[in-house]
């Protein structure tokens, strides 16, 4: 069930579609928290309300858009039957939420094996180059605003060897995803070398891309259920619509504000489950662009950490048990995973006792339970989510969840979650650099 320390939030009649989609539990340690908690949630879930009825959350229409999930099949099943591998080009959230996409939900064996560059390294270009057969190859390129150095300079690097091998051929196996406007260097390009062009949504930004049609094409390309993904990210909206301060992501909100309230700067996510190691990684980038920021000359903003359970039990737990108090972690657990097995036998110099015949979901359940035992005990605010299985139902249900909860938190420390003014800084430096490089 939904265990809370968010006193003005508790609900019961969240329990049964809680139980749907994923279980939330929260233990600050401190007992309750303050009023001053509750008035900013509430004064954050008003803002989302009215953003949301004035059209200014782009993000938050994705679940119930059809129209782009038919276009994602649509073109996903155009592509050639001879193509069997697909290079993706993008970087920042065109890239992460892919990732992010294949490596939870991708089949062994199943759609098209995608390939990732995301920046302008040598020694990966290179490899590429090796390894892809560009007659089998279809090109991805990603790019929001179309004028992100990467992506453009990964294209060129690779064009003339995609044209050496295809003839005029080459053309047709390159995909651009970019706003269609002139301003766009990609949309010119590609409109001057004949490529294919899908839209990106003018009104999305890049870190809340995962669900949208920038993101749905390569996922359906690599045989994804993306209509499931959608399902999922709708039961979260409907949950949010419905019940807005007792909804799930206005809870982990309002539980993250407590915690940044009482000194943790340094938000960790680790997932006890391989394939979400690069879900942890979406989420750095998500937290970090939207949470930090200057304010009236303030700095704003907790650190995201992206871990993994257990791995950084072995590497990073000594620091959150007895270093600095500034921590709060978040564990995502599965409940029932699609495969398991059992130890068929112990030695009998075996560390612990009655090992045989015990789950490798059992061990990886332990682990959890021990290590948050251990930092509740040692004073570090811990959450849990746990995923009822991982499928596409449930990391929609989970990608919404974060996306919408960042909102409402950015509203709360009273940041804008969309903009990214040091991005855009770093950008421009880079320009001028490469002048006198």
């Amino acid at each position: 069930m939904c265990v809370l320390e968010i006193g003005c939030i508790i609900s019961e009649q969240c329990l049964n579609f809680v139980m749907r989609l994923f279980t939330l539990d929260i233990e600050l340690n401190k007992g309750k928290t303050s009023e001053k908690v509750s008035r900013a949630l509430e004064r954050s879930v008003e803002r989302f309300r009215i953003d949301y009825q004035e059209n200014r959350l782009g993000f938050f229409e994705l679940p119930a858009d059809r129209s782009s999930c038919a276009l994602a099949q649509h073109w996903a099943k155009e592509t050639p039957k001879d193509i069997t591998d697909v290079l993706l080009i993008g970087i920042g959230g065109s890239d992460l939420g892919v990732r992010m996409l294949c490596q939870a939900l991708q089949k062994t064996g199943a759609g098209k094996r995608l390939h990732f560059l995301s920046a302008p390294d040598p020694d990966s270009v290179s490899e590429i180059l090796s390894r892809l057969d560009w007659r089998r190859t279809l090109v991805n390129v990603v790019s929001k605003s179309g004028n992100t150095l990467e992506p453009i300079s990964l294209l060129l690097a690779i064009w003339p060897s995609m044209k050496k091998t295809l003839g005029k051929r080459a053309k047709e196996r390159v995909v651009v995803t970019t706003e269609e406007q002139e301003k766009s260097k990609l949309f010119c390009l590609a409109k001057e070398e004949g490529f294919r062009i899908l839209p990106f949504p003018p009104s999305i930004g890049g870190r809340f891309s995962a669900l949208a049609l920038s993101s749905l094409y390569p996922a359906a390309l690599a045989g994804i259920d993306i209509r499931g993904l959608l399902s999922g990210a709708k039961a979260m909206m409907d949950d949010v619509l419905t019940k807005t301060t007792y909804s799930l992501p206005a809870q982990y909100a309002a539980a993250m504000y407590a915690a940044i309230e009482r000194g943790g700067s340094i938000h960790v996510c680790m997932p006890y489950a391989a394939r979400l190691d690069a879900f942890a990684v979406w989420y750095r980038q998500l937290w970090a662009e939207s949470l930090g920021k200057t304010v009236r000359g303030k700095r704003i903003g907790p650190t995201p950490i992206a871990g993994t359970g257990p791995v950084d039990q072995h590497s990073q737990l000594q620091l959150y048990q007895d270093g600095p108090q500034d921590k709060v972690i978040t564990f995502i657990e599965i409940d029932r995973w699609e495969k398991d097995m059992r130890l068929a036998f112990a030695w009998k110099n075996m560390p612990l006792d009655g090992l045989a015949g015990t789950k490798l979901s059992t061990i990886m359940k332990a682990e959890r339970l021990g290590v948050a035992e251990a930092l509740h005990d040692a004073g570090c605010p811990t959450l849990t989510i746990t995923i009822p299985t991982l499928n596409a139902f449930h990391l929609g249900s989970l990608c919404f969840f974060y996306e919408v909860s960042v909102v409402l938190l950015g509203y709360m420390l009273g940041v804008d979650p969309f903009d990214q003014p040091g991005v855009e800084a770093a950008k421009r430096a880079t320009a001028k650099r490469l002048l006198t490089c």
